[in-house]
């Protein structure tokens, strides 16, 4: 899967080599994140839902979010819902639940 970063640190080399080090982390957790939300149904999640629940980096998760909704996996929901921090956040759910009524 592409670098979603890469227009961000413009192919710097510690970047790169740090994106081709979590290759297979990042497949682990996209199946693990895209598991929990299809478990949700047309509850869905927003990023800092996973990040609690899973208990990884918000960077971590925002950025495997954002690669499941380029892979058609998690679809944004007109829904919102706070974030800790007091600011809203967009409820995705799985592709197979985008049609319930979110």
């Amino acid at each position: 899967m592409k670098d979603i970063c890469e227009n961000r640190h413009g192919g710097n080399p510690e970047s790169v080599l740090a994106n081709a080090s979590m290759s297979t982390m990042k497949v682990l957790q996209r199946y693990r994140i895209a598991e929990y939300i299809h478990g949700l149904g047309t509850q869905g999640a927003i990023c800092a839902e996973v990040e609690m629940i899973m208990h990884i980096p918000h960077q971590s998760a925002s950025a495997r979010m954002t690669e499941l909704k380029a892979m058609g996996i998690l679809v944004p929901t007109a829904s919102r819902r706070m974030t800790g921090s007091g600011r809203m956040a967009r409820v995705c759910v799985h592709k197979a639940f985008a049609g319930g009524g979110s």
